[in-house]
């Protein structure tokens, strides 16, 4: 059509927005157009909060705490974190937080524990300078803090625990812990409070090459000051220890010996007599599974989040691999639920109701499972204005599919959206694409190129055009690869989700062919023109 690529502005993420309030709703602009919900907490499986910021790496304006009541579809703005919580250094990042109800929460910046007591309204610092390390009670939050003169006497330098009730910043605890003999204790960090009052702490060298000594599980009372080490079935493969205290006595220790590249030895052991004794569940190596399949890559790190009832054990991968496990087995076999494809480790996996559970995927979707077996992603934010622009619409703006591959990436095809009003109007970011199969949303959404930074792209009236690259296959099923894994279905139009706001139906010219179970489509960041370069 005439007029298909008129000049088209590109613009960055320059111009100040207006400041927040409370109980606004967030958009995709409310901090610019990179604004990006992080660190979700759910505490039910409908309410729940987050932290919002314009970057999750290095935020330039302040990060925000946000709540939802309708399972993570909409949010609204509750109050700024306090400076001191979410910057280190000089250099601003996003920190970890963790509820325990609706209204008391905690935040682990730089230096300190925040405690709120009002859902994020407020906060105020726990005493604990320079903590290790928090593990979280049933009633209460413990907190390992060290006192090293330099970096050079870790192994000789004092670690002290202490606890806090939930909501309260009275501690009522405090323990030195003693340096066990033949252990090097550069690092001193709490695992775990036991539903019967026992902390678990390691110590031990964090990169230790799996040396004799590099590790040890040390035990006490809570209240008390009587240690004493634990059976340490990992032996040498102590680096990376995690404790799951499933019942008083039912316990799951995962441990993982890097041997770079986040991939090493990894194994799972469970103990019915709360840690006197352990058996095996599984064990593997990067090179090989010596017993069941502990992470589909072998050997791999990665941290166990059991669902609320402790029937399902999720497990987020770090490294290369990334993505979620599922077991229902208690760690003996995992599957893994392939979500978006993105490679490296789920930002945030939070347990929801019963069974389910949320994953945010790092700069990428936020998923949410009810059971483990289906995973439902949840909507994006809803698009807000740029510069005063509107975000383009289906009323005005019309998606095609080019089916012409885009120059150099076969396979690839432009889909190009072409501002038919008036009116001037934006895109921009990598939007969510899933095929439709007799007018139904299928399989799980394409992989999306996210790796640069955002751009708002203004579309002038009268014909102007941009266009995201989609990967996808137009009709040769035998590309997908193996049957049984794809599960392919034959769609005759795909759906493209900028906002939840911003939603384009876009018929194909002849049937394609997505898979149902894996990622098998693709797709690009939007760029002017009908060219398609953003693959």
């Amino acid at each position: 059509m005439k007029g298909h690529d008129q000049p088209i502005t590109t613009v960055r993420n320059a111009v100040a927005t207006p400041a927040p309030r409370r109980g606004h709703e967030v958009t995709s602009t409310s901090l610019g157009i990179t604004t990006t919900i992080d660190a979700v907490d759910m505490v039910s499986a409908s309410d729940g909060v987050a932290l919002v910021s314009n970057d999750p790496f290095h935020p330039s304006s302040p990060v925000w705490v946000v709540e939802t009541s309708d399972g993570a579809r909409t949010w609204r703005f509750l109050a700024p974190l306090p400076a001191r919580a979410d910057t280190a250094g000089g250099s601003e990042y996003i920190p970890t937080i963790h509820f325990v109800s609706r209204d008391v929460g905690y935040v682990l910046g730089a230096g300190q524990i925040e405690m709120t007591t009002n859902g994020g309204l407020t906060w105020r610092a726990l005493r604990s300078t320079a903590p290790e390390g928090w593990a979280f009670g049933a009633r209460d939050v413990v907190a390992v803090t060290r006192l090293c003169k330099s970096s050079t006497d870790a192994a000789r330098c004092p670690a002290i625990i202490r606890a806090w009730p939930w909501g309260s910043a009275r501690q009522y605890w405090g323990s030195p812990i003693p340096l066990f003999a033949r252990v090097d204790p550069q690092q001193v960090a709490p695992l775990a409070v036991t539903q019967a009052g026992d902390v678990i702490v390691w110590e031990g060298l964090s990169g230790g090459g799996g040396l004799p000594g590099s590790g040890a599980l040390v035990e006490s009372k809570v209240g008390t000051s009587s240690w004493h080490r634990l059976a340490d079935p990992c032996g040498i493969e102590s680096e990376g220890d995690q404790l799951i205290a499933l019942s008083r006595s039912s316990w799951l220790l995962s441990c993982f010996l890097g041997e770079g590249m986040n991939s090493g030895k990894s194994s799972i052991w469970r103990s019915g007599n709360a840690g006197t004794t352990w058996t095996l569940v599984n064990r593997a190596t990067d090179s090989v599974n010596t017993r069941a399949n502990l992470g589909t890559g072998g050997g791999v790190a990665m941290t166990i989040y059991p669902s609320q009832d402790g029937s399902i054990l999720y497990g987020a991968m770090s490294g290369a691999i990334g993505g979620i496990e599922v077991s229902h087995d208690g760690g003996a076999h995992w599957a893994s639920a392939w979500l978006d494809g993105q490679g490296g480790a789920p930002e945030t996996v939070s347990p929801i109701g019963p069974r389910g559970a949320l994953v945010a995927i790092d700069a990428g979707l936020t998923y949410v499972t009810r059971s483990s077996q289906d995973w439902a992603v949840a909507p994006p934010l809803p698009a807000g204005d740029y510069q005063g622009l509107p975000f383009c619409t289906t009323g005005t703006v019309r998606p095609t599919l080019n089916p012409v591959h885009v120059q150099g990436i076969p396979g690839y095809f432009p889909v190009v959206f072409t501002n038919l009003g008036r009116g001037r109007c934006y895109l921009n970011g990598t939007p969510i694409v899933q095929g439709i199969e007799r007018g139904r949303v299928i399989g799980v959404p394409a992989t999306r190129n996210v790796d640069l930074p955002a751009r708002a792209v203004v579309l002038n009236g009268g014909g102007a055009a941009a266009s995201v690259s989609l990967g996808i296959d137009l009709g040769q099923s035998s590309a997908l690869g193996s049957h049984a894994t794809c599960r392919p279905r034959k769609v005759d139009a795909i759906v493209v989700e900028f906002a939840s706001s911003a939603t384009f139906r876009v018929k194909l010219p002849h049937r394609g062919v997505v898979c149902a179970q894996v990622p098998s489509m693709g797709v690009g960041f939007v760029v002017k023109g009908s060219a398609a370069t953003g693959s």
